[in-house]
């Protein structure tokens, strides 16, 4: 269920970002009661893992509100949403794999930007190196596979 949730509050929020470049408060709202609620359900119904697993949802919560810090310190260079989008998805996916998603977007998202503004440079004679890109766009490629591999594990178990 909550990689389900996950993978379709990544493909709203990616695409209000591509559209608008900003993500809607409700989607935020919505997935992010979702999450808190799935959370603690995952911490009161598992006897013994379920506490590491509400802690591993706060700890990937964490790294949102990190980047909700560096938007803060450098004056929106880094959106706020992206930070409110990762504070949602580390509470469905938790520290290390938030912390995967985090880094393969950045890494999709700085290759991008690489080739735009080569391509900027030498082709077409412009200086693009004050556009803006919306970065949850990039988080959508490496969220979907990691998504489609779980949901894939999860099927997986439950034939065998």
């Amino acid at each position: 269920m909550g990689w389900v949730a996950f993978g379709i509050f990544l493909l709203v929020s990616a695409g209000e970002d591509l559209k608008r470049k900003a993500v809607d408060v409700r989607v935020c709202l919505v997935f992010g009661c979702i999450a808190v609620g799935l959370t603690g359900w995952h911490a009161a119904s598992l006897p013994a893992g379920g506490w590491r697993l509400a802690a591993d949802a706060l700890m990937g919560a964490a790294l949102g509100a990190g980047l909700l810090a560096a938007s803060r310190i450098c004056s929106g260079g880094v959106g706020a949403g992206d930070g409110v989008f990762f504070c949602i998805s580390g509470l469905y996916l938790g520290f290390w794999n938030n912390l995967l998603l985090l880094w393969l977007a950045s890494l999709c998202c700085g290759l991008f930007c690489l080739g735009y503004y080569v391509w900027g440079k030498l082709i077409r004679h412009r200086n693009f190196g004050q556009k803006t890109v919306p970065f949850l766009t990039f988080a959508a490629v490496p969220g979907i596979w990691m998504t489609a591999e779980a949901l894939g594990r999860i099927l997986e178990a439950k034939e065998g």
